[in-house]
Order: structure tokens, then C-alpha cells, then sequence
């Protein structure tokens, strides 16, 4: 049996998927990994969201320095802005 469609990963599912989205008859919309648990206040964060008028918002942990070389890096300002 040969899979003639899928997807490689998330970000690949909304990629393909992103005009059928932007479709859809809602102002924001929350894209989550379905192989994660997560302990995260979502309320809180569409606030954060919504005060800050941001396009994309990244829920995201510091690490160890250690263990980035292994998740990788995001570097943001003093306004919580993504800069690297």
C-alpha cells in the first residue's frame, strides 16, 4: 500500500492547508501539536496576544543551554518581540 498524500509534520499540515484556513469565518484560530501535553494558560496567552495586536504568537520555554543545541533557539527583545 502506498500513501500517495500525507503530511510531514504540523507545519507541513497547515502549509498545505493554509488557504482553507484562512477561509474559515473566525478571527483567530490556535494550532497545536497533537502528540504533546500541554500545561498552558490559553486564555492568558490569546490576552498577551490580543494586547500586543500580534499576528503570530509562539508559546515557548527557557531552556538550558544544553539542551538547545538539541530544541533550538529563540531569541526575543524586551517587548517579547522575536528577534532571532
Amino acid at each position: 500500500m502506498v500513501r500517495e498524500f500525507f503530511f510531514d509534520g504540523t507545519a507541513d499540515a497547515i502549509r498545505k492547508n493554509l488557504d482553507k484556513i484562512l477561509e474559515l469565518p473566525v478571527d483567530f484560530f490556535l494550532i497545536l501539536s497533537g502528540d504533546q501535553l500541554y500545561n498552558i494558560d490559553f486564555q492568558k496567552m490569546f490576552s498577551f496576544a490580543k494586547e500586543k495586536d500580534a499576528d503570530l504568537t509562539i508559546a515557548s520555554l527557557p531552556v538550558s543551554e544544553q539542551d538547545a543545541k538539541r530544541l533550538g533557539l529563540l531569541k526575543i527583545n524586551k517587548e517579547a518581540y522575536i528577534v532571532d
